[in-house]
């Protein structure tokens, strides 16, 4: 086996130690928090969900550089809505670098579906964009705002095959208009140099997390489509953030 063979087998034995690690002890702890502090259960089980992910972040930043740059959302900050450019299945764990531990993910179906997780995915409020009309997402996503959840979005709806930014789409914008909440675009740069879709050894690479300065929805409130205009200049704001990442194979 080459080295980037045992890098990789070395990575993905830690990540199935961190996840059952998660799986042995979130339950007790999690019902301890319940019991002591009244946390409601769906906070407990996005906080859960977040810190596996920041923990699994954390342990690849052991096997390749991470950076963030930007402000991430923190404890006790208003909502927001956070959109994410989507190119390899890492960037899952690298939202918890930049959305708060109060945040709830709009999903495809594929999640929902993962023993253990799905479950607690849907204590935790998450919204799966496959089996809801579009007005009953719409509905569920302001709930969540309104109760001051933070929401983490993919707006290309599904990963890019080839690095380039696909079209995003709107329902994070039309919400960001109609709640008066702002959109906080976010780049992750090198994830998908590291780990391409369909592959399993990973690649030497640097990878970052550019947090990037809100979009205000007033400019674009009012306006008939405004929302494809904001839509647009969240995508500019993304694309254009950060030069690629150096890399080397």
């Amino acid at each position: 086996m080459t080295g980037r063979g045992v890098a990789s087998l070395a990575v993905w034995t830690a990540l199935m130690l961190i996840t059952s690690g998660f799986v042995i002890l979130a339950p007790p702890v999690c019902l301890v928090i319940r019991l002591t502090a009244r946390t409601p259960w769906p906070r407990l089980a996005r906080w859960c969900i977040w810190s596996y992910g920041r923990a699994v972040a954390r342990m690849l930043g052991l096997f390749f550089p991470v950076f963030v740059h930007g402000r991430p959302g923190r404890i006790g900050d208003p909502p927001c809505i956070f959109v994410f450019n989507h190119t390899s299945f890492l960037d899952l764990f690298f939202i918890t670098l930049a959305a708060p531990p109060d945040s709830a993910c709009l999903a495809r179906q594929w999640p929902f579906s993962v023993p253990l997780f799905g479950p607690v995915m849907r204590l935790g409020q998450y919204v799966n964009v496959e089996r809801l009309s579009v007005e009953e997402l719409l509905d569920r996503a302001r709930e969540l705002l309104r109760q001051g959840v933070s929401l983490a979005v993919f707006p290309e709806g599904t990963r890019s095959r080839t690095g380039a930014m696909g079209r995003f789409r709107s329902g994070a914008f039309k919400l960001s208009i109609e709640t008066g909440i702002p959109v906080r675009p976010v780049r992750i740069e090198g994830s998908g140099w590291i780990l391409p879709p369909g592959v399993w050894k990973m690649r030497r690479g640097t990878l970052c997390v550019n947090v990037l300065e809100d979009v205000a929805p007033a400019p674009y409130t009012g306006e008939v489509l405004g929302h494809v205009a904001m839509r647009r200049h969240a995508r500019e704001r993304i694309s254009t953030a950060c030069m690629p990442s150096p890399a080397t194979s």
